[in-house]
């Protein structure tokens, strides 16, 4: 038997056991296949409905603790490359897709595989991605449990431990994504651009470059919670938004962000045209 023959028959064969499973808090579980890193984990299940761009939500700090679900039915055709990085590392805690596919793109130095195994990463397909989207827009975001591991483990012991897992929500996620130094991304520009990372993408550093701004990005100097809920700063550390406004002629949030700027007054956001007031998700 030669070396493709094998890796077919491994194949088939774990796509035939489905000994791999996400158990979500509220008792429901779906199975599947594993792939990349071959580690369980704990984390928060949420959707994503996006055709494409599969590199770049793996690499968004703003999934970070978070089990992304993709909708779309076929993932990892055109692969993974270094240029399509939204960030420095992969935040989330694991991948869960319908079918994941060998890649046949010019443009991929490593398959999907490779890339979650590199990064220590599990994953999940085979999975009938329809039904747990459906489950999680009626039922809300859950935590849960990645069963990947060779080591045997209960639908019910998962369970438990997805139920008892602390959650997102009051964390201090935000500190685990910022970098630790700061850099310099555009040296020259019209205008002088100081950017927090509370998790940026490098396309909205891009977006600034392209709009003539010279980029100095910068850790955040305070915590602030990521969970599901309406952001609010932390104890002892919601002022850090509100000391920057004096030495900055303009502040500007993207995203999280603009919750950043608006909570520390105790306030949600303005609409500058409507003036009306309106809490915003991040």
């Amino acid at each position: 038997m030669n070396a493709l023959t094998e890796t077919f028959r491994k194949k088939w064969v774990a796509e035939r056991a489905r000994t791999a499973f996400l158990a979500l808090a509220d008792g429901a579980v779906f199975h599947g296949v594993a792939f990349g890193a071959c580690t369980d984990a704990l984390g928060e299940a949420v959707f994503n409905t996006g055709m494409s761009g599969y590199q770049e939500i793996l690499t968004d700090p703003s999934y970070a603790g978070q089990f992304v679900v993709l909708t779309a039915p076929e993932i990892g055709n055109y692969g993974c490359n270094p240029e399509d990085e939204e960030s420095r590392a992969l935040f989330l805690s694991g991948l869960i897709v319908a079918e994941a596919n060998a890649p046949s793109n010019w443009r991929a130095t490593e398959s999907l595989q490779e890339y979650l195994t590199r990064n220590c990463r599990p994953g999940l397909y085979g999975v009938d991605t329809r039904a747990l989207t459906l489950h999680l827009r009626d039922h809300g975001a859950q935590k849960a449990f990645l069963h990947v591991e060779n080591t045997p483990l209960s639908e019910t012991e998962a369970v438990a431990r997805a139920k008892a897992w602390v959650g997102l929500d009051g964390q201090d996620y935000a500190a685990r994504v910022t970098i630790e130094a700061p850099y310099v991304w555009a040296s020259e520009g019209r205008w002088r651009v100081t950017v927090y990372d509370f998790g940026v993408k490098r396309n909205i550093l891009r977006c600034l470059e392209r709009l003539g701004c010279c980029v100095r990005v910068v850790p955040m100097v305070c915590s602030f919670p990521m969970g599901r809920q309406t952001p609010r700063p932390l104890p002892m550390r919601r002022n850090m938004c509100a000391s920057c406004w004096p030495r900055a002629s303009r502040s500007w949030g993207s995203a999280w962000g603009i919750s950043c700027l608006g909570s520390p007054a105790g306030r949600p956001v303005r609409a500058c045209r409507s003036g009306t007031m309106a809490a915003t998700t991040r």
